[in-house]
């Protein structure tokens, strides 16, 4: 009989990254052969209206990708109660990647992430988690308290960050291990997006856009003779390639096709390391820089990471130019996928 993983994490956001890591921790389990299952709870994403009426047809393609490629679910849980009146059945239960851990996403469901629900002999296991900062934003110490003591709870847990490892230790008691986001822990997307033929474009995914970056983009686009396309934001950018919404396997596609990445997203950073693509990693907001850094620094990529506002073209320009030597980074992250890997199958062998 199969060992059967029920998994916490953000499956339903709207939010190319976390539907990746959804897939890629879902086929790592069954490659494994456990049989993963999906713990629906849902993180509210606060969307405007308008939002929500210029994001239809993503959201239309999101559901679609879900139902073709993510594997069953359990019943719908809107509260931490009802998840502890009604455990769903399982002999692991995992949470993670991602930013699970990270409260001020988590918000009212904090507890159900720490796994505060189903019998005390049901295996719990953190894989990859994050907390998406280096520092620890609750000042409620009684409820710090009472995740240390649910901490204490887990088979093992692996975090994502350098940072998440060291707050494990210092602030909850646990010897966490450092493992890699699971996107990094399969070969490609092939399944998804088929065969990648380059098309030689500047790909740009950035949560937080401003002029000066803009125009670095259009300085870019001039010195190397190669469009920019737009990924990921709900309305265009006047003077630049769009293409919205793209779907799951399109935003894949357009970065692991592309000559260079632009990009402040941790994930749109592992993708373009996955297809060996020439990157700068951007700063988005400065209290998360640790999840991309974290990562850049355990490839010795540290210097892809550009720090700075406004953009300095020059600078930007000259990362552009310098090569990655991905033959030093292949090896390093073969290491770092092996201890990741054998982490997590010490965790279902042992169910």
């Amino acid at each position: 009989m199969k060992t059967r993983v029920a998994l916490l994490t953000f499956h339903r956001s709207l939010n190319y990254g976390a539907v990746c890591q959804t897939y890629a921790t879902c086929r790592l389990l069954n490659e494994l052969g456990c049989e993963p299952i999906l713990i629906d709870l849902r993180i509210d994403e606060p969307y405007s209206p308008m939002q929500r009426l210029l994001g239809l047809l993503r959201t239309f393609r999101f559901a679609r990708f879900r139902r073709r490629h993510y594997p069953a679910s359990t019943r719908r849980y809107r509260t931490v109660a009802e998840l502890r009146a009604d455990p769903p059945a399982a002999d692991i239960y995992l949470v993670g990647s991602d930013q699970t851990w990270n409260p001020l996403i988590t918000r009212e469901l904090t507890d159900a992430f720490w796994l505060d629900f189903g019998p005390d002999t049901t295996k719990r296991v953190g894989f990859s988690a994050s907390f998406g900062q280096d520092t620890w934003p609750v000042d409620d110490m009684a409820q710090t308290a009472k995740l240390k003591t649910l901490a204490l709870r887990f088979a093992a847990v692996s975090i994502r960050e350098t940072g998440g490892v060291t707050l494990c230790r210092d602030l909850f008691g646990i010897d966490a291990v450092q493992t890699l986001d699971p996107t990094l822990l399969i070969d490609n997307f092939d399944e998804l997006t088929g065969p990648i033929a380059p098309r030689h474009h500047i790909a740009s995914y950035k949560f937080i856009g401003s002029p000066d970056y803009y125009a670095c983009l259009k300085e870019l686009e001039r010195a190397y003779g190669k469009p920019v396309e737009i990924l990921g934001r709900l309305r265009p950018v006047p003077g630049f390639r769009y293409r919205y919404p793209q779907s799951v396997a399109r935003w894949i596609e357009s970065i692991a096709a592309a000559d260079l990445v632009l990009t402040d997203s941790f994930h749109g950073v592992a993708v373009s390391i996955m297809y060996r693509r020439n990157f700068v990693a951007f700063v988005g907001d400065d209290r998360r820089i640790g999840r991309i850094r974290s990562l850049l620094v355990q490839l010795g990529l540290e210097e892809r990471l550009y720090v700075g506002r406004p953009v300095d073209t020059k600078r930007i320009q000259k990362l552009c130019d310098t090569p990655i030597d991905y033959e030093a980074v292949g090896r390093r992250l073969a290491r770092m996928q092996d201890a990741s890997l054998a982490f997590l199958r010490r965790m279902v062998d042992r169910a």
